[in-house]
This record gives C-alpha cells, structure tokens and sequence, in this order.
C-alpha cells in the first residue's frame, strides 16, 4: 500500500489508504467531503485535539502565535464551521482522529 501511494502521489493523484476507505464506506461519507489540509494544518488540528492552546502550539511547533491561528481560521473555513471544536467534531465523525 505504501508503493501504491507513493506513486499515486508521484502523479498528482490523491490517495486514501483501505483503512480510511472502510471507515468512509461505514459512515457513509464520500472523499469528497473530506477537505485536503496542509501537513502543517493537520499538525495543527492534532494537537488542539489534544487540548493544547494556541500559544502551546506555536512553541511545541516552532512558529508564530499568529501562523497558528490562520492554521485555524484555514481549518474552520476548509471544514466550513466557526469553531475548532466543530472541526475537531467533523474529522472525529468522519473516523479520522
């Protein structure tokens, strides 16, 4: 599966792995729904998932107050919510985190 992706990816096409498959087919959710994020933004919503703030953030990944809340305000826009506890409720009830 690793080979597959990586060249998927190589050629610019999208990837999902069979275990994200299965849990899309269970939920009833199309790839569609799910936004692509930055590796950065996905750093981002790990870690306020874990309960950090914004100000933990930046320290724990090296960057600015103000590069984390646009991680945010990218986050909530992508997921087409106002909170990040609505994007932290998306990505749970899409099986991701």
């Amino acid at each position: 599966e690793i080979i597959e992706a990586v060249e998927k990816v190589d050629r610019g096409e999208r990837f999902i792995c069979q275990r994200t498959k299965e849990i899309l087919d269970k939920s009833d959710k199309s790839f569609s729904e799910i936004p692509k994020i930055t590796r950065r933004e996905k750093d981002v919503l790990m870690l306020v998932a874990e309960g950090l703030t914004t100000s933990e953030i930046a320290e724990k990944l090296f960057i600015s107050h103000h590069t984390v809340e646009s991680h945010r305000k990218n986050l909530m826009e992508k997921f087409h919510v106002k909170s990040m506890a609505s994007v932290i409720g998306r990505v749970s009830d899409l099986g991701l985190i």
